[in-house]
């Protein structure tokens, strides 16, 4: 499971080890949702707070039992937008084979994300690359795999897929017409509608 932005944001998130759940206004009154604020400090403490041997069975843990449905959304919406910022679709959509059914459940809930806050077309075109990461990565590792065996596989192959992937970056960046800003609707909807951010 890849949360890259996870080490990141919770390095600028102080005293976050204690679990404070916030209260409605509290959320409602937040100005910024892309910046550290009581949200993103309830979240990460309660991923900090959550049973597992690794960060990734502590966050799975949390997003699945201990928050609301729309911190949920916001965080993987945000985790989705942090990886294409720090490498592109390559970021978002390549793994390693043993973590393709994590990613695939990342990418699910990353539309879905995305699809609650209004997206629509964003979250289509994420579903659309779900099955494309899926190919792509077992590519990659098959080539590796060869490689690895001693082979010769020429870098093109690689390269191919790599300027396949990266043909997805631009759409994504000029985002889609029919969709609001993620970050400002996720601030819309979070002064709006608070509760939807607390467990039930």
């Amino acid at each position: 499971m890849h949360f890259s932005f996870l080490r990141d944001f919770v390095a600028s998130c102080e005293n976050i080890s204690i679990m404070k759940t916030p209260i409605p206004d509290e959320l409602a009154s937040i100005k910024d949702i892309s910046v550290v604020n009581v949200l993103s400090e309830y979240v990460f403490s309660a991923i900090d707070a959550a049973p597992g041997e690794t960060y990734a069975d502590q966050a799975r843990y949390a997003l699945e039992n201990s928050l609301g449905p729309h911190a949920v959304h916001w965080f993987f919406a945000t985790n989705l937008l942090s990886l294409w910022s720090n490498g592109g679709m390559q970021e978002v959509l390549l793994c390693d084979p043993e973590y393709q059914d994590a990613k695939e459940w990342e990418l699910n809930s990353a539309a879905a994300g995305f699809k609650a806050f209004g997206c629509s077309e964003t979250a289509a075109f994420i579903e659309k690359l779900i099955p494309k990461s899926k190919e792509w990565s077992r590519t990659i590792a098959s080539l590796n795999a060869k490689e690895e065996a001693g082979e010769t596989v020429a870098e093109s192959e690689f390269e191919s897929i790599w300027n396949e992937v990266d043909a997805y970056d631009l759409p994504f960046d000029e985002g889609f017409d029919g969709d609001p800003d993620i970050y400002e609707a996720m601030t819309r909807d979070i002064q709006n509608n608070p509760e939807k951010y607390l467990p039930n």
